[in-house]
């Protein structure tokens, strides 16, 4: 997973700031234990040997996978069953 400082990675990085903003928004709980310079990724994984369906990559700190997206792979996936 790639790895970014906080200066560069959060605090300089306008698009960082603005996802900050509006996870805030949302009301959620959260913690700054952990890993929190380290990205990360979401994977839509089809069964058997399938591969992945999808895939999404954090660019930049709090980047979300668009939900659309994520629920059309999810369909895809059950619509081929």
């Amino acid at each position: 997973m790639p790895r970014e400082n906080y200066l560069t990675g959060f605090f300089l990085n306008p698009v960082a700031i603005a996802n900050y903003k509006r996870s805030s928004s949302t009301g959620f709980d959260w913690n700054v234990r952990g890993k929190g310079n380290i990205k990360g990724d979401l994977y839509v994984i089809r069964a058997g040997s399938g591969g992945v369906a999808y895939q999404f990559v954090e660019r930049n700190f709090g980047d979300w996978a668009p939900l659309d997206e994520v629920m059309e792979a999810c369909e895809n996936i059950m619509q081929k069953k």
